[in-house]
């Protein structure tokens, strides 16, 4: 199959012939095609049998085609449709270059932090943005707005989504459940209770993150990677004290890992880390 990528051709055979290649730029496609077609394509670059079904099913719901001699290709044309979306939705160069800009740091500064701090990606394959919710803040932030007995009562029958401790946690695509449950009870007290996107950022942090409101700020966290990445730099520039941006811009990678991950961050070698990548993303540069 030939795949045709930043003006150069290159060669992927399908698995049918017992051969794989990979590329980077295929794992962007990889996520267009899991979100658009309800997929579960492994994210890895890789253009075998499955993901050259799933360019194939894609191409047919917009009534085109396109083929070399080893069966459908991720071509001209197919990257004419694909490449804007997923140029607008997750993170590219031109993103972290953006980004840098906004907060005075080198784009390779942001890269580390992104590589090490953030999820592996902001949205999930269903293209609803990761989330954690955080059934303790949203306890926490109903009794705020309504009355006592009746937040007690949703303990009871509603723990899983309602409850003084923390806990309760489903991981990926199941947080979704325990969110619009609690979004139906009350939706801005669920939105200030779940973290959000790349950086997970709470939702009661939206000011810090650059919105007037959490409505607005989970909004734009829907809309792309490039958003999330915005939201953090606006988080790290509207730190009360500067201390996050100074310690960036110095390149003091114990000083930040140890305000934003907390004092535990030797266990994990944040600071350690975060120079790897750093080091890296200068050489890739």
């Amino acid at each position: 199959m030939l795949v045709y990528l930043n003006s150069r051709k290159i060669l992927y055979m399908s698995a049918v012939y017992g051969l794989h290649d990979t590329h980077p730029d295929i794992i962007p496609l990889q996520r267009f095609l899991n979100e658009k077609l309800g997929l579960d394509l492994i994210t890895d670059g890789n253009i075998g049998k499955i993901t050259q079904q799933a360019i194939f099913r894609f191409q047919g719901t917009c009534g085109m085609s396109e083929k070399d001699e080893y069966g459908p290709c991720y071509g001209p044309a197919t990257q004419a449709l694909v490449t804007p979306i997923t140029d607008a939705k997750y993170l590219n160069k031109k993103a972290y270059e953006q980004a840098a800009e906004l907060i005075g740091v080198e784009t390779a500064v942001v890269i580390a932090v992104t590589k090490v701090e953030a999820k592996q990606f902001g949205f999930l394959r269903t293209g609803f943005p990761v989330i954690l919710f955080e059934r303790h803040k949203f306890y926490a932030s109903l009794l705020k707005k309504l009355p006592r007995p009746e937040v007690l009562k949703l303990v009871t029958s509603d723990g899983d989504v309602c409850n003084p401790d923390a806990g309760g946690y489903l991981g990926g695509i199941s947080e979704i459940k325990r969110y619009s449950k609690a979004k139906l009870i009350n939706a801005e007290a669920a939105m200030l209770s779940t973290s959000w996107g790349l950086f997970q950022i709470m939702g009661f942090n939206y000011q810090a993150a650059g919105y007037i409101s959490v409505e607005a700020y989970v909004a734009d966290m829907f809309v792309s990677e490039q958003a999330h990445l915005k939201a953090f730099c606006n988080y790290i520039k509207n730190d009360k004290d500067g201390s996050l941006l100074k310690s960036l811009k110095s390149k003091d990678w114990a000083a930040f890992a140890r305000e934003y991950n907390g004092p535990a961050y030797q266990r994990n070698k944040y600071d350690i880390k975060l120079d790897t990548e750093y080091k890296l993303a200068l050489k890739k540069a």
